[in-house]
């Protein structure tokens, strides 16, 4: 959102860590559409998140892009990502390797006991989709799909309007033959703060306990960040 000031220089410090600076001619800030009503979706900023995530894969499909990063700005990397030695494996990996979506960000972690590190193939359902990539082999489809999710209703058992994480998550169990890969271990989590789709919490609506809320979230980011702990629940 453009008034979110705050979240773009905490991705420009994010991406900055990596290497990656905002004024990369491939890296896009895409303007978030302002929606009027939820028109069936949980909420405007539902609808909005969605629309942006669709924008964002139909116009990488239109430009044929190889590989599209879909990351949202509360997005947050482990230290070890900053390693170039790392991000060349997994650039290896990814050219080398037939696949079609690869989440760096998920919940995964029981599911994954036993497998190497690096990148993993799984058909594990999740409902993760701040930090992922979509190959050019299936960014139309994937598009299409979920272009069409908005003409069906809440529920639809084909998929109906519902949080983006929702609809790639079903739209991989409907399309069992998507490889989808997996960084182990998950290597993004959405930075702690308040949710821009959710409401309030009680305690941000008082300055002391929002003040205490902000700093145990940058403790619990900084924490995971050097430790990969706590690691977010699976369920």
């Amino acid at each position: 959102m453009r008034d979110r000031v705050d979240r773009y220089r905490a991705l420009e410090r994010e991406l900055g860590g990596l290497g990656i600076p905002m004024s990369d001619p491939k890296v896009r800030i895409p303007v978030a559409p302002v929606v009027q009503d939820a028109d069936g979706f949980p909420s405007r900023g539902v609808r909005g998140n969605f629309l942006s995530h669709l924008g964002a894969i139909e116009s990488a499909a239109e430009d044929e892009i190889e590989t599209l990063l879909v990351l949202e700005d509360d997005a947050i990397f482990r230290r070890t990502m900053r390693s170039p030695a790392l991000q060349r494996r997994l650039c290896e990996h990814l050219a080398s390797t037939t696949w079609d979506l690869c989440f760096l960000g998920h919940p995964l972690s029981h599911s994954l006991a036993g497998h190497e590190e690096g990148l993993v193939l799984t058909d594990v359902t999740f409902k993760w989709s701040h930090c992922y990539l979509v190959h050019r082999r299936v960014a139309r489809r994937l598009g299409d799909y979920l272009r069409a999710t908005m003409s069906r209703p809440p529920g639809d058992p084909a998929g109906g309007k519902m949080y983006i994480d929702g609809a790639v998550s079903l739209w991989r169990t409907l399309n069992p033959d998507a490889l989808t890969l997996v960084a182990n271990p998950a290597l993004s989590i959405q930075k702690g703060s308040p949710s821009g789709l959710a409401g309030k919490a009680w305690y941000e609506g008082w300055a002391p306990t929002r003040v205490a809320a902000h700093a145990a979230r940058a403790m619990r980011d900084q924490l995971w960040r050097h430790t990969g702990w706590p690691a977010p629940s699976e369920k």
